[in-house]
């Protein structure tokens, strides 16, 4: 699918569990969210108050603005996400931005983890300190990326300009050596 300008850009962490959010994440090729409590979003009319109805007593101690938090990631992800758009993983294991590209619509799983969307990953993940330092700065489990959407959607049309090379490790990219050279002197 052609990522242009219209393609919607993604956030998404690994949740509570990270390890296994990972394995998900890139071995099962999909992008979810760790919301045991919800049942299978695609059988309810789609509305904020029908999310917040069913979560607000599954989850008596939250207040108010932590159950509209939880809704609104439910909801976007179930309703906003469309096929085509691009998922950033930023892997808190080894420190390496995983871009992928959704292929699916929404689909329930009944085990952890959910609340689902097929994704295809770029094969290798992408060293971090290639990218912007504050592409990253929103702690959110999910969440729009908007300010540094173009610099995802560059990256998945041409993973090798950080200098990964696809199956085969990594390599340093033209502005990695320039660094070490000044470095040096």
């Amino acid at each position: 699918m052609d990522v242009n300008r219209e393609t919607k850009v993604w956030g998404i962490r690994g949740g509570t569990r990270p390890k296994l959010g990972r394995r998900l994440f890139l071995e099962d090729q999909v992008a979810a969210i760790d919301e045991d409590c919800m049942p299978d979003l695609s059988q309810l009319p789609q509305t904020r108050e029908i999310y917040k109805a069913l979560y607000q007593p599954l989850n008596p101690d939250l207040s108010p603005t932590q159950v509209g938090i939880y809704v609104g990631h439910l909801h976007t992800f179930v309703n906003d996400i469309e096929r085509g758009d691009l998922m950033v993983y930023p892997d808190q294991m080894d420190e390496k931005i995983h871009i992928g590209q959704v292929i699916s619509e929404y689909f329930y799983v009944e085990c952890c983890y959910q609340h689902r969307r097929r994704v295809k990953w770029l094969p290798e993940g992408l060293p971090k300190a290639g990218f912007t330092a504050t592409a990253f700065t929103n702690s959110a489990r999910f969440f729009p990326i908007m300010k540094h959407a173009e610099e995802f959607k560059s990256r998945w049309k041409e993973p090798n300009k950080t200098g990964v090379q696809v199956g085969q490790g990594a390599s340093l990219s033209s502005r990695g050596l320039a660094a070490i050279s000044r470095w040096i002197r």
